[in-house]
């Protein structure tokens, strides 16, 4: 039952709001809220939200809409009275306070539960009827629940209510959604399109006033409606009439100089408010609070900012201007000299474009410009200096700046096109010193040269700069160079400088890099623990700072993900995607996110796991095959050309091993793990004696340590297999004690027939016999390959029944008969005892087939 059922009149347009409609009722439902709190600025929606509200109600509601007259001493009492059908309790009270207990007192123990509302609560100004308020929330039964509704929340005494249950719905819950807001627009008869939708509340936030001015603005220009928008960001008049007549017309004028002071910057703390406008920043932001004006905070870092409505910012920016050119520019300047003071470089930038001279923007470039683009924010600073700045965009020192920000990115052929762009203003004056524009352009080029093919490799490292951040970007570039080149020590020199700079200027990017590039290092220096801790440092740098998942964390990862492959480690999931995922590019080519390197070792590591393991390894090939002719290091791609053979042999591919090591031979020459893999062949040919002639040269050479695992385990086989025991068991122990420090397992399960001599020999290693016993434990120790009875072609054609191709396809693929396919798949059923296709798979699976 409802005492009455309207607050006020709605607008002709209103729309349904029932989710906030829903929650006002949950909120006022019994056992819940004593008090509700309805606080925003004008424009919000209070009183359409609660008439709707009111009118679907399942309790009894008393309204009364507080005026000026209403709120006096000797009214007020007497109002509510009436609301709540109660005798006026004023006559013989002194004071509201006294009139609202004795009204608490009239009301009957058993009546319904009901709900007061008060709506424009703001009104109350006078001390004794809000004393008089405070002490009727104190007192009200359970069955009462008041909502006070109002352009900010009253000023009463909340603290010394403890018992008080209060909810508060402000002005982010009063908001239009932007499925409300397109209601809206509807109903004007202008259904927006998603991206005007999209832009109409990322100028109002869902301010439902302001919504409903976007509406009549889309509906006066309806052929033309970015023009609409356009006026609406000025912001329009009709904009403006509405916040001086709803927000700062009531406001003192020193408040009022305040707002047009501090909206220069986007956001600001109390520090840089103060800057702006004056010592007294704190208590008249406390004055705003209090008022109820709409200001957003936000906590980040420990500091708190404030932020105005994007259209308020808009009017008070336009009141900015009117303070004249000179002023207006005195103002941009100090907010762009604290924002870069406290780091926040890419903010700075727009208050120093608006400067009428470009000494300021020059100074942004020099000092700041590599940190910003080396954080990845370059397109912003570009875009923007393009856009304002064009001939100072024409710089040598802005085109390298490109150059890096391309790189940064990803986008290594638009790096290069960039670079030769700068090299035809060689000679060309720079407003930055011609050293920082050669070093820069000399670590870029060589960034280049290193992940693209056909990119010319600079000569000379330059000198230093003295600038941190160009020297920390150089000094990774030529670190990474001088590792793969072999010059470790001075790589890790470099590098080590590298991660200092970046770290103490803050570059968390480049702090990535330099860890990865370590990681590397480590890696290739056959140290798999160091290459896990500095992968491992990089990755947790980068979720510390939130670094996208850039090409230097997907490498990351993946030196993460190879050491786990060495290791035999289960692994993959949303990590491994990352790694192998591709982006197109410029020429609309599938580009490997991580590198092609790191590519590889994603496939490689999913070679194992898949579904369809023929698949995954034919992948694997062709783009081991793209490294091989693009620009290959020895350094970093032979160990994956060695563990590529062995998944091909895995699926019963040797032509395609052979081919793969032909090419490997063509690129790299006879590097150990070439070497290494050539006795691969052989041995799964079955001619050991070639296996010995094979390693036997290289068996006391230096050769990194997965490699020179996998040839001793390979010369045990084949001592084995030649009769000659004793320096078969030699040869296994020498692997074991080679492999044991890092935990190398996968050179054990690469090599048939390791598993079995291990087996016989368990127990005699010494220390290290519970790294053998991990080794013949694990899962994929693959007893169960031998004596089955499969033919070699048997086993290709297994191989190939994973991905559903048809006998047929089969056929195609191996160079024989339909028919002969249809004989092999009788025999691969009669010997792993399966009647069809599935029960062949399970079984091969079972038994470590497939």
């Amino acid at each position: 039952m409802a005492l009455s059922t309207r607050i006020g009149t709605a607008g002709s347009r209103t729309i349904a709001r029932p989710a906030l409609v829903a929650a006002i009722e949950e909120a006022v439902r019994p056992g819940a809220a004593r008090v509700l709190v309805l606080s925003a600025p004008a424009g919000s929606g209070r009183t359409s939200v609660l008439t709707a509200w009111a009118e679907q109600s399942r309790f009894a509601t008393a309204l009364l809409t507080v005026t000026p007259e209403r709120a006096a001493v000797t009214a007020f009492a007497g109002e509510l009275a009436a609301r709540l059908g109660l005798p006026d309790p004023s006559a013989g009270h002194r004071t509201p306070a006294s009139a609202l207990t004795a009204l608490l007192t009239a009301r009957p123990p058993d009546a319904p539960h009901t709900v007061l509302v008060l709506d424009d609560v703001h009104l109350i100004d006078d001390p004794l009827v809000l004393a008089g308020l405070e002490q009727f929330l104190r007192l009200a039964p359970p069955t009462l629940v008041t909502v006070l509704s109002g352009r900010f929340d009253p000023p009463l005494h909340w603290h010394t209510m403890p018992d008080q249950r209060m909810l508060r719905f402000g002005a982010d819950r009063l908001a239009f959604t932007e499925a409300e807001a397109a209601l809206v627009c509807a109903a004007q008869g202008c259904p927006p399109e998603p991206a005007e939708l999209e832009a109409i509340m990322r100028l109002t936030r869902g301010w439902p006033a302001l919504v409903r001015i976007a509406a009549l603005y889309l509906d006066a220009y309806p052929g033309d409606r970015s023009a609409a928008l356009a006026v609406l960001a000025r912001p329009a008049a009709a904009v403006s009439d509405f916040l001086i007549g709803e927000l700062l017309d009531s406001l003192p004028a020193g408040l009022r100089d305040f707002l047009v002071l501090t909206s220069v910057p986007e956001q600001f703390t109390e520090p840089l408010a103060a800057l702006l406008a004056g010592p007294e920043t704190g208590e008249l932001l406390d004055r705003l609070e209090r008022l109820g004006f709409p200001l957003t905070r936000t906590g980040a870092a420990g500091t708190l900012w404030y932020r105005y409505h994007p259209l308020l910012r808009a009017f008070l920016l336009a009141e900015v201007n009117r303070l004249g050119p000179e002023r207006a520019a005195q103002l941009h300047l100090a907010t762009a000299q604290w924002l870069q003071a406290a780091g926040l470089r890419p903010a700075a930038l727009p208050h120093l474009l608006a400067q009428p001279d470009d000494e300021p923007i020059r100074g942004y470039l020099r000092t700041s410009g590599p940190a910003v683009v080396l954080a990845g924010d370059g397109p912003g600073l570009l875009t923007a200096l393009t856009r304002e700045r064009p001939l100072l965009a024409d710089d040598p020192f802005v085109w390298a700046l490109r150059a890096v920000d391309a790189l940064v990115r990803g986008e290594n052929e638009n790096a290069v096109a960039y670079l030769d762009v700068l090299a035809t203003r060689s000679g060309t004056p720079s407003f930055a010193p011609p050293g920082w524009v050669a070093a820069l352009a000399a670590a870029a080029g060589l960034e280049a040269a290193l992940v693209t093919a056909g990119a010319r490799v600079p000569g000379t490292e330059p000198p230093s700069t003295a600038h941190p951040d160009i020297d920390g970007y150089a000094a990774v570039q030529w670190a990474t160079l001088a590792v793969l080149d072999g010059g470790r020590v001075r790589g890790e020199e470099l590098l080590r400088r590298a991660l200092t700079l970046a770290e103490s200027t803050g570059q968390p990017r480049l702090v990535v890099r330099a860890a990865t590039r370590l990681a590397m290092a480590a890696g290739l220096a056959d140290d798999l623990g160091g290459m896990r801790r500095r992968a491992g440092y990089a990755l947790d740098c980068a979720a510390r700072h939130d670094v996208p998942e850039v090409t230097d964390v997907a490498q990351a990862r993946a030196m993460l993900m190879f050491s786990g492959y060495l290791r035999a480690e289960e692994q993959g999931g949303a990590a491994l995607d990352g790694v192998v995922a591709v982006r197109p590019d410029a020429a609309g080519v599938a580009d490997p996110v991580a590198g092609r390197h790191a590519l590889v070792v994603g496939l490689l590591v999913r070679c194992g796991p898949a579904a369809d393991r023929y698949a995954a390894v034919t992948a694997l090939r062709g783009q081991l095959l793209a490294l091989l002719d693009r620009h290959p290091r020895p350094a970093v791609v032979s160990g994956l050309v060695r563990h590529t053979v062995w998944e091909l042999l895995a699926v019963h591919e040797p032509v395609a091993a052979r081919s793969l090591l032909d090419r490997a031979r063509e690129r790299l020459g006879e590097l150990p793990d070439v070497v290494v893999a050539a006795a691969a062949l052989a041995h799964a040919a079955g001619r050991p004696k070639a296996v010995r002639s094979l390693l036997e040269p290289i068996a006391g050479s230096a050769v990194p340590r997965t490699t020179g695992v996998t040839a001793l385990l390979l010369l045990a086989a084949a001592h084995r297999a030649t009769g000659v025991p004793a320096r078969a068991r030699g040869s296994l122990e020498a692997a074991v004690e080679l492999a044991e420090p890092e935990h190398l397992v996968r050179p054990f399960l690469e090599v048939p027939g390791v598993i079995g001599m291990l087996d016989e020999t368990a127990g005699s290693f010494g220390h290290r016999d519970a790294f053998v016993a991990a080794v013949r434990g694990h899962a994929a120790a693959g007893r169960g390959r031998a004596g089955h009875g499969l033919t070699e072609t048997e086993m290709q054609v297994l191989a190939r029944l994973p991905s559903g191709r048809t006998a047929g396809e089969i056929a195609a693929d191996l160079g024989i008969s339909v028919n002969t396919v249809k004989t092999h798949l009788r025999g691969i059923y009669a010997k792993l005892h399966a009647h069809s296709r599935t029960g062949a798979l399970d079984r091969a699976r079972h038994l470590g087939l497939l």
